[in-house]
């Protein structure tokens, strides 16, 4: 199994796996059956942090084996991101999101969170919290290439 994208430490260790899927409307219970169904077939230890990344959420996960079915730690609704990237205001936006260019979006935003300061508020405070901005700053983020 091959990432769609795989986030680097500034050691060049694995930290961040992130799946991109263009289907909304999935449920907490499939995201986490998506996320150890796919981590089954993951080659390697699994990186200390999950992203599932669907239109109409980001679903993280912070040191979860591998066979665990667990909810996400945290969940955060992506509108706004994905709003910034298209100047329409609405959430359909995000949902009429081709797979290829919410890939493109999640791996443009996961660049600039790893030269971020790590002074995150609001919802996104959590990915301060957990550890995952620190674990990425200054790490460089790989596409699969298709």
């Amino acid at each position: 199994m091959r990432p769609d994208i795989l986030v680097l430490d500034s050691e060049g260790r694995a930290v961040l796996i992130a799946e991109v899927k263009g289907k909304a409307g999935g449920s907490p219970q499939w995201a986490a059956e998506f996320r150890r169904n796919l981590l089954e077939g993951y080659r390697g230890s699994s990186p200390p942090f999950f992203l599932l990344a669907t239109p109409d959420r980001f679903d993280f996960w912070r040191r979860a084996s591998k066979s665990d079915l667990v909810p996400p730690d945290f969940s955060l609704n992506p509108v706004k991101l994905l709003k910034s990237y298209d100047s329409k205001e609405s959430e359909a936006v995000a949902r009429s999101l081709s797979g290829f260019a919410l890939e493109l979006i999640v791996a443009d935003w996961l660049r600039a969170l790893t030269h971020t300061d790590g002074n995150e508020n609001g919802s996104s405070r959590w990915l301060s919290t957990s550890g995952l901005l620190k674990a990425i700053r200054g790490g460089q983020v790989l596409e699969q290439e298709v």
